[in-house]
């Protein structure tokens, strides 16, 4: 996690976006699983506004309809179709096909993230 975190602090983007992926690895941003869990209040239901599956921190990043078509159009724009899988542990850890280990894969990676989230709260 060490190395991770060190690579986070260096690239280029908004310390917002640094601050969220550290939330987001630690599993702690508040989806409304996440907020019952510690005892909150969660009006309505606990599943996602959007498609109706409960919303977790995976699944508004990664499982959503929303999150899935997001990075399946900035993977094509992009050209980064075979630089990373869409699933959890590629973003949790940013795991990157090594040739495509690149501060500019990874910043994308960062800020799509963080702009999924943001689209969302």
């Amino acid at each position: 996690a060490a190395r991770l975190y060190k690579l986070v602090r260096i690239l280029p983007v908004p310390v917002a976006t640094r601050d969220f992926f550290v939330r987001m690895h630690m599993e702690v941003l508040p989806v409304k699983t996440w907020l019952h869990r510690k005892g909150f209040f969660v009006p309505w239901s606990l599943n996602c506004d959007l498609c109706g599956a409960p919303e977790t921190i995976q699944h508004v990043l990664v499982e959503c309809s929303n999150a899935y078509l997001f990075w399946d159009e900035m993977r094509t724009t992009f050209e980064l179709r075979d630089s990373f899988e869409v699933e959890w542990s590629a973003f949790k850890y940013l795991q990157l096909e090594e040739r495509d280990k690149t501060e500019v894969a990874h910043v994308m990676m960062l800020l799509g993230l963080h702009a999924i989230w943001k689209s969302r709260t």
